[in-house]
């Protein structure tokens, strides 16, 4: 029997194409329903790899949920895995109480939480009207609610983006969005489809001074900041809102692997993984943003396919392992090791670059010789640079490989 943890996109994509492999498997998801956040997601651009169709989030969501339910996969809803430990047992809270499984593989889907306002460090108690963009997200299409009239948006992640075009559909005011950074954390697309299309001013190398308001936020003063995050004297600006939204960045919910004593790293925030997705300790596996915070729903899912491959060939994390680690201007790879014994097929290595760049070169190089080089037009931090590994390019590598933009 194979555990996967989470019926969001990337869960449910695991166990389909687990099933399909003709698995024994069993779906934990602790909410009434399957999707993870896609039903609050009511845009289009889901599903281009898998069904070469754009679809809504509520339209990716019930395809994969129809695909499920037609194998045969076993759905435990309203089910809260509240302890996996090192042997692979699962424990599990449900409706009939709790139950001890003990699976041949566990797949954590489990995604990932959004930064609060604390994140950010901002003065001052929470008030009515500060929201999450995820949150305001459900409360606005899956709730009905009115957040507010007027709004300023915190951090430009793509929710905030989103929820940007989104508030701004509703009616109401959205006066711009404040990113501390001089560049956009969000993907180009959603900067212009989202800001540009419906002239919602976006303010690079900006930062929140106070909210401010008594039953309710009444005001936000924010200021220009200099290359180290301070304050520039002369440069307050106030808004005027009654609402508040935070897109300051994605965690990797990573308690439950922790618990299974998951090494989890700092520059990820999410836990090691070979190119097939799974974890140094056997049987355990990452797939989506539970393993690292992709830039598309379409990528996070292709781990939940590489992950079915690895567990239906009988995949061992043992043998002669290479780190790869990041180099200058590099923030973010997965995977971050490749286990040579089981090298006999192209992977693709993810880069997440540290900061904005036009016309760079990603190397890729151990300590004697270069295996990859190629410029490209544009990098930016939003935007996950693909590299596709094949055998034939490390077959002379010697130790640790290095991911640089030069």
């Amino acid at each position: 029997m194979i555990v996967v943890i989470g019926g969001g996109p990337s869960g449910m994509m695991a166990a389909i194409e687990l099933k399909k492999k003709g698995k024994d498997v069993t779906l934990i998801e602790r909410a009434e329903r399957l999707g993870g956040v896609l039903p609050q997601c009511i845009h289009n651009g889901f599903g281009l790899h898998y069904f070469g169709l754009e679809l809504t989030g509520p339209e990716f969501s019930e395809m994969l949920e129809e695909k499920i339910y037609e194998l045969g996969v076993d759905v435990q809803l309203n089910s809260m895995v509240v302890d996996v430990t090192k042997e692979r047992e699962v424990i599990v809270a449900g409706e009939g109480g709790y139950k001890r499984l003990t699976p041949d593989a566990v797949v954590f889907a489990v995604g990932a939480r959004e930064k609060p306002r604390g994140a950010v460090g901002i003065p001052g108690k929470r008030l009515p009207g500060e929201y999450v963009a995820g949150q305001a997200q459900y409360m606005t299409n899956i709730q009905g609610f009115k957040i507010g009239t007027s709004a300023l948006i915190v951090g430009s992640g793509d929710i905030g983006l989103i929820m940007a075009r989104r508030l701004k559909l509703e009616g109401v005011d959205v006066k711009a969005v404040i990113e501390i950074m001089p560049y956009a954390g969000g993907i180009s697309r959603n900067i212009n489809q989202c800001l540009r299309d419906f002239d919602i001013p976006l303010l690079t190398s900006y930062g929140v001074k106070t909210i401010q308001g008594d039953n309710r936020v009444k005001e936000v003063v924010v200021a220009k900041v200099d290359e180290n995050g301070e304050f520039i004297e002369g440069t307050d600006y106030t808004y005027n809102v009654d609402t508040v939204l935070f897109s300051v960045g994605l965690l990797p919910e990573v308690e439950l692997l922790k618990k299974a004593e998951i090494p989890i790293l700092e520059s990820t925030r999410g836990p090691i993984v070979d190119q097939y997705f799974s974890t140094p300790i056997p049987g355990f596996y990452a797939v989506g943003n539970g393993a690292a915070i992709f830039d598309l729903v379409d990528n996070a899912v292709k781990s939940s396919m590489v992950v079915s491959k690895a567990i239906d060939r009988g995949y061992k994390p043992h043998g002669k392992f290479i780190p790869i680690l990041p180099g200058k201007d590099v923030r973010v790879l997965i995977p971050q090791r490749i286990n040579m014994d089981y090298f006999d097929e192209p992977f693709t290595l993810y880069v997440r670059v540290a900061k904005p760049s036009v016309g760079a070169k990603v190397i890729i190089h151990d300590q004697n010789k270069t295996v990859f080089k190629r410029t490209y037009p544009a990098l930016r931090p939003a935007e996950m640079v693909e590299i596709e590994i094949t055998p034939s390019m490390l077959e002379e590598i010697k130790g640790e490989i290095k991911v640089e933009v030069e």
